[in-house]
């Protein structure tokens, strides 16, 4: 019988420790990218409202060069540069 409210005290006490963390994932990972990730589908000016578009903005992306020379960029440095600095 003791066990269990010892074990049950000792949860307690690791959940109270964990929160603080556990609340900042939340609200400083979780929350932001769900939000990126719905207004992703809007077309929102500075001072418009906004508006649904769907998948358009991703289609408008794909067919950018811009974004494939980014994306090219992107590449290069996360997969030469970054390696090679690691063995300096």
């Amino acid at each position: 019988m003791k066990t269990t409210k010892i074990m049950k005290r000792e949860y307690l006490a690791a959940f109270l420790f964990l929160l603080p963390n556990i609340i900042g994932f939340i609200f400083l990972s979780l929350l932001p990218t769900f939000a990126s990730f719905c207004i992703s589908f809007l077309k929102w000016g500075l001072l418009n409202t906004p508006t649904f578009t769907g998948l358009s903005n991703y289609t408008e992306m794909l067919k950018d060069s811009v974004f494939w020379i980014s994306l090219k960029n992107t590449a290069i440095y996360s997969f030469i540069k970054v390696p090679g600095d690691s063995f300096k």
